[in-house]
Parts: structure tokens; C-alpha cells; sequence
């Protein structure tokens, strides 16, 4: 409901309500877990929206307070975004920082 409509950061507020987390009441009954999917898929959106430091994490910490079961993949799902990379300039190839010091170190040496 809440991801598909585009409404993450209310997804990530209806956890902390399940939960009773940041004070809140719990509303899932004791012994009931939301899916591990359903968390990482809000981690994953939130991530991509940028609020994985604002929102994610904390949210992970909250749960992890609280005793509510996290898998390992939980994490890496805010940190699994789209990264775009600038175009490589001409001549320069993927030498990296290091690469570029070797070059800089020979051309000091000549």
C-alpha cells in the first residue's frame, strides 16, 4: 500500500506502530513479526530515497531494541540504491586514485 502509492517514510511510521516503537503503543499482537520482505522492501525504498541514514537505520536500531527478529539482509537493503558514476574522461580509463598517483610520481621523477 504505502510503497507502491510512494508514501515511504509513512511505511517506516507503521512499522514503529506494529512494533510499539519510540514510545508508541505495539498494535501487532505479541508473536507476530511483519515479513522480513516487507521490511527490506521498505529499507530498499527508503534507501533509494535517501532517508536510509534519517530513517532506515534508525528504524533498524529501534527494532533490534525492541527484540523484534532482523535478518543480516535488512541492512544491505538501504544501501542497495542505483549509484551513478560520472563518465570516465577520455584518456583516463578506470586507473583510480592510486593509478593517477603512480602517474603523478613518474611524471615528478622525469
Amino acid at each position: 500500500g504505502c510503497l507502491k502509492a510512494g508514501k515511504v517514510q509513512e511505511a517506516a511510521e507503521l512499522i514503529e506502530d506494529a512494533y510499539g516503537l519510540n514510545g508508541k503503543e505495539r498494535v501487532l499482537p505479541h508473536g507476530q513479526n511483519i515479513s522480513p520482505e516487507t521490511l527490506e522492501s521498505v529499507m530498499h525504498a527508503l534507501g533509494q530515497r535517501g532517508l536510509a541514514e534519517k530513517v532506515g537505520f534508525p528504524l533498524i536500531a529501534n527494532l533490534r531494541a525492541a527484540k523484534v527478529p532482523v535478518n543480516g539482509r535488512l541492512m544491505t537493503s538501504a544501501f542497495d540504491v542505483d549509484v551513478k558514476f560520472p563518465p570516465r574522461q577520455q584518456g583516463r580509463g578506470r586507473q583510480g586514485i592510486q593509478g593517477k598517483a603512480r602517474q603523478q610520481d613518474k611524471a615528478a621523477a622525469a
